[in-house]
């Protein structure tokens, strides 16, 4: 698959939501631990407490904003239209668990077109094929799942630190989308709750 423009990175631990335009819909809407997003059509139950993990909070723990997307007018491939660019943490100060980043770009139609552009090639641009100097190390190769109803696949990796980091690739609607979710440093019971909840998602 040819992805011109930029290169899209599994490890959205630097991105930020940067999409001044974001609408509810395409933001989503976090209220008593359930994270909703009506332009994917997908609710997230969440553990614990949450909340948006906005820009200058990023800047605060260090992580180095996304710079906001171009619309360039010459921009070919199926990455042009990034509408959805969403991270979330649980509260700080209450029940730690970690941090979800959502990106979703609008799919040119010729692009839904999975017998041509298959889900698994998607994938492996967006995981594998874009790790650079992520300092990532996969653990798993892509394995598919389903998310919901909805095919997807996923990939497990490990930060510098031994930390686990999930990676979830699916086309719902006229969106592919990546998520990312990485529990904080403790227990094996936070990286599994974390696991399950992303896991056990709806998309509508």
């Amino acid at each position: 698959m040819t992805c011109s423009y930029r290169s899209i990175s599994v490890l959205l631990l630097v991105m930020v939501a940067t999409l001044d335009a974001q609408s509810s819909d395409t933001r989503g809407v976090l209220s008593e631990g359930v994270y909703d997003n009506a332009a994917l059509g997908m609710r997230i139950k969440l553990p614990a407490r949450w909340q948006f993990l906005e820009k200058e909070s990023q800047q605060q723990l260090g992580l180095k904003p996304s710079q906001p997307s171009s619309d360039a007018p010459n921009c070919r491939g199926p990455f042009c239209n990034q509408d959805i660019d969403v991270a979330l943490i649980s509260v700080p100060g209450t029940e730690p668990v970690g941090t979800i980043f959502l990106a979703a770009w609008k799919l040119p139609p010729e692009y839904l077109n999975q017998q041509k552009y298959p889900l698994v090639e998607f994938a492996r641009h967006m995981t594998l094929g874009s790790m650079g100097q992520s300092g990532l190390t996969p653990l798993t190769g892509l394995e598919p799942i389903h998310l919901g109803k909805t095919p997807a696949y996923r990939l497990v990796s490990m930060t510098q630190s031994g930390g686990k980091v999930f990676g979830y690739v699916a086309i719902h609607g006229d969106h592919v989308f990546l998520l990312t979710a990485t529990p904080f440093a403790g227990t094996q019971d936070k990286t599994r709750t974390l696991q399950e909840s992303v896991e056990s998602m709806q998309l509508r």
